[in-house]
């Protein structure tokens, strides 16, 4: 065959390269398209990420601008923070007005400032920005420790990669 030829699922630039390095040129396929598989896991890390955090506590209906969650969540509950209602469906948002707890009953009385609610709520989410810090201010709830462990884990996988092709590399003196 002559010199210039090279397999279909290479380039010329891999054909050189892997001759340079003494390196089968699939070998830095698979390495090159594992990272480029990792690097990818980030977006799908990121799109997952939310402005709204879910409330386990399911909420309870008592009228148009006003819903009741079990215990004392007026730190979650906070003045001006956004809320966003599931009303079967169907999504109402409104910012609290005011919250109180009754120790008696204890249930936390969520107040809003619009008139949004109706029998069919099923769900509360809450803005993970508090309407208390500063404006630029995210809180670190931002994420779920899950998605930051698992990007710490590609970013440590990743970075052995490289260890290891830099290793490889210097090894065979380029």
């Amino acid at each position: 065959m002559p010199a210039f030829y090279r397999e279909s699922t290479t380039t010329r630039f891999q054909v050189r390269s892997a001759a340079k390095l003494g390196l089968p040129s699939a070998w830095l396929d698979g390495e090159l398209n594992h990272l480029i598989n990792l690097l990818n896991t980030f977006t799908s890390i990121t799109q997952n990420i939310s402005v709204w955090a879910f409330h386990a506590v399911p909420p309870t209906f008592s009228d148009s601008d006003t819903f009741t969650v079990a215990g004392d969540q007026t730190d979650v509950f906070t003045v001006g923070r956004a809320v966003r209602s599931n009303l079967n469906g169907t999504y109402a948002y409104a910012h609290v007005y005011t919250s109180s707890y009754a120790a008696g009953p204890g249930v936390t009385a969520v107040n809003l400032d619009d008139t949004v609610l109706t029998a069919a709520l099923t769900e509360i989410y809450y803005s993970i920005i508090d309407a208390t810090e500063a404006e630029s201010a995210i809180p670190v709830t931002i994420a779920r420790q899950a998605d930051i462990t698992n990007l710490q884990t590609l970013i440590n996988n990743l970075t052995t990669r490289i260890d290891e092709l830099e290793l490889q590399i210097r090894r065979k003196g380029v």
